[in-house]
């Protein structure tokens, strides 16, 4: 291995060279991205999915300001409810999905019953409590999409401390917040959208099960089986609350599968981004769930040269959602409201890209000298 070209550092920054290249981050922010990056921020702190001394972990995430890039001409109040469904599963995933001691209680809660039907399931211990129990109001300021005629991937930050000590503290306050963001959902007239999105959290919690037993037996899967699960496991389904903005596709209509797959495209591809960048803090906690890994063990290659190959992974994915992209918005057998969604999922990419730099950023306050961005 050449440590000047081959170190999980100089690897990533041969990685940010390419994701700038091929995804420039979007230049349209959203009007009121400021002022929902610091609602978001009181809501998390509020409802307890970050806790005292977290502040500066949920500052780096900017999540207003990520979702008021990828929705940057949504509604406001669609805006706002987006990301705090996404600072949700942001929370979950620092706090359960990558613990295996809480995955068996947490599962028994059923959470996407409780997004879906508003109630836990008879199964789930206690959780009933935290639906009924107010974790606090709602703010003034509560989403309520206008004129509703009828919805991760960004990188996440590595080393995101738990929002408590205690896990059972946490996962009452991420039902409760659950709960919240499902009565505000219903607010919006988003009730019809809850099935769509409760499968968004099915699919995301079943992908996430099959990681704890890839972190004991350091066996990684198939890679047809990791990309399937890592289209759900970057957490991107809360973009079809975008549904909620006027003129999309009734939310009681289906759509079309073409425009689904479109969708998850563009999942899988922030969460290669998010491996590619994400990968030299994972080898330093020594994580195995990783693209990179699964391509080292399915191909027999040096761990330099599966990491080229998942950037050219994600580059080839990159280049046909943007002809799938093109043909689908002048696909004739699309209505003008499904074009309008197309629309959305091309700027939910672009959007995402816009996370890119500022976790780069990151990384290199983390290891200055590793992190040097190839001329």
């Amino acid at each position: 291995m050449n440590p000047e070209t081959d170190s999980p550092h100089e690897l990533t920054a041969y990685a940010y060279h390419h994701l700038t290249r091929l995804l420039p981050p979007s230049s349209t922010p959203h009007p009121a991205a400021e002022k929902v990056e610091e609602e978001v921020r009181r809501w998390a702190m509020r409802t307890g999915l970050y806790g005292p001394g977290q502040e500066s972990c949920l500052a780096r995430r900017k999540i207003g300001h990520l979702v008021g890039s990828c929705m940057h001409d949504a509604p406001t109040p669609v805006v706002r409810l987006t990301a705090h469904y996404l600072a949700w599963v942001f929370a979950f995933d620092d706090t359960v999905a990558e613990d295996a001691h809480r995955w068996s209680d947490t599962l028994a809660r059923d959470l996407p019953h409780l997004l879906e039907h508003g109630t836990p399931t008879s199964n789930a211990p206690n959780a009933s409590n935290a639906t009924n129990e107010s974790n606090a109001p709602n703010e003034p300021n509560a989403p309520s999409a206008p004129n509703a005629p009828n919805e991760s991937n960004a990188p996440s930050a590595p080393n995101a401390p738990n929002t408590a000590n205690d896990p059972n503290a946490q996962e009452s306050d991420l039902i409760a917040a659950l709960a919240d963001i499902r009565q505000d959902i219903v607010a919006a007239g988003g009730e019809p959208l809850l099935t769509q999105l409760a499968a968004g959290l099915r699919q995301y919690l079943d992908s996430c099960t099959r990681e704890p037993p890839w972190r004991a037996t350091r066996m990684p899967p198939a890679l047809g089986d990791y990309l399937c699960d890592r289209t759900h496991t970057s957490g991107g389904h809360p973009l079809y609350l975008h549904r909620l903005a006027p003129g999309m596709p009734p939310l009681t209509e289906a759509l079309p599968p073409a425009v689904i797959g479109l969708a998850d495209l563009a999942f899988l591809i922030g969460g290669l981004a998010n491996d590619l960048l994400g990968f030299a803090a994972e080898q330093q906690h020594d994580d195995p769930v990783n693209a990179v890994t699964v391509l080292a063990h399915e191909y027999r290659l040096p761990t330099p040269d599966a990491y080229r190959a998942t950037v050219i992974l994600h580059a080839t994915l990159t280049h046909r959602f943007t002809t799938d992209h093109a043909r689908l918005l002048t696909d004739p057998g699309l209505s003008e409201p499904q074009r309008r969604f197309v629309v959305a999922i091309g700027g939910w990419v672009a959007g995402s890209a816009a996370a890119t730099t500022p976790y780069w950023h990151h990384l290199q306050t983390q290891q200055p000298r590793a992190h040097r961005r190839p001329p």
